[in-house]
Parts: C-alpha cells; structure tokens; sequence
C-alpha cells in the first residue's frame, strides 16, 4: 500500500524511516531524491505494506548491526557499546558520571572518553548540537529522544544494534531497551554520531 507523508517540522528521513519501519534509502529511491534534505511541507510516498520483504534493506546497504566480532569500531580500541554493556546496572544518578552513578549525558560522557574519543561533559541537548546526523545507523552511534522530561531533546543513549540502545535511565540506573517499545518511538527524534 502506498501513502502520503507531509513532512513536519523537526522530521528527518531518519525519523520518518524509523516510524514507518522502513530504510532511509527506499524512501529516497520512491521519491527521487538525491539528497538527505527535506522541507517542511514536502510530500513524501511512503510503501507502508506490512509485507516484510518491502521493509527489508538492499543488499548494497550497510546493515544496521554487524556480526558479533565484525562491530563497527568507532573510537578506540574497546567500542563504546562494550564499555557501556560492562556498565549495566549501575543506578542512576542525577548528574553522575562515574560508574557510581550515571545520568543519561554522564553515560555518554564516560563511555566515549573510555573509548579513546576525548569529549566534554555536557547535556544532551548540547551533545545533540555536536553530532551529526546518520540514516543508517551502527552500534555505537548515539540515540537522543525529545520531550521525555522537558521540551526539546532531554534523553540519549547508545545505539546497540538490533533496534536495542542503551542508557542511563531514572528508572532504573544503565539498562537496555528497545526502539520499538511505545515510549521511545513516541519520544525518538534521530540518530546521530560525534564529529
């Protein structure tokens, strides 16, 4: 089946592919587009079949998760998504960024400067303004969420693969969770990777 998507304020291809459980690449192959750019008010076809054969990647597309071992190595030596796998259980910790204790940027904070990549200590909001944007996304790239707690971006976590992230949450210190569980799609805004 095909539908009409109008494109909002604040949508990506990424974000739009992610609610519609389809690649960035086959909406830019339906709609011949050329770059990642988009405006407000475009009008996208979406295929929104349930079919999964239409929601499956082209073979010369780089999968979303690797092989155990073949990971994608972003950093440093350790992968961020090894750090912060080591790290799971640790409670939450407003402001924390020592494996006493965590929020969601100190997580962030922590595992990267772990991995070898050398980063400051900010919000999420701030660390969204210093990463880019990807449409396809590897283990290790970061995840950020908007209007959980306050308007604007307000959580993130690590991309693990498999739809899985991983994050320092208030409710219950550094846990994995999935994209698709109904909270987090609502509060999906994109993926992005550190310059």
């Amino acid at each position: 089946m095909t539908a009409d998507y109008l494109v909002k304020s604040g949508d990506t291809l990424s974000k739009i592919a992610f609610q519609h459980g389809v690649t960035v690449t086959s909406i830019k192959q339906w709609n011949n587009l050329k770059s990642d750019l988009i405006y407000v008010g475009q009008k996208l076809m979406l295929h929104t079949d349930n079919d999964p054969k239409s929601v499956t990647s082209p073979a010369n597309e780089s999968p979303v998760a690797a092989k155990p071992g073949s990971r994608v190595n972003l950093f440093g030596e350790q992968t961020a998504e090894t750090i912060a796998k080591e790290l799971i259980g640790v409670p939450y910790k407003w402001a924390g960024n020592t494996p006493d204790g965590f929020d969601c940027s100190g997580f962030i904070y922590y595992v990267y400067n772990q991995t070898g990549k050398t980063i400051n200590r900010y919000s999420s909001a701030d660390y969204f303004n210093r990463a880019y944007y990807v449409n396809d996304p590897q283990p290790g790239d970061l995840v950020f969420f908007a209007n959980t707690y306050i308007k604007g971006i307000s959580h993130m976590g690590i991309y693990i693969g498999n739809n899985e992230f991983i994050h320092a949450s208030d409710g219950g210190g550094v846990i994995i969770s999935s994209l698709s569980s109904p909270y987090y799609q609502k509060h999906f805004d994109s993926f992005k990777r550190f310059y």
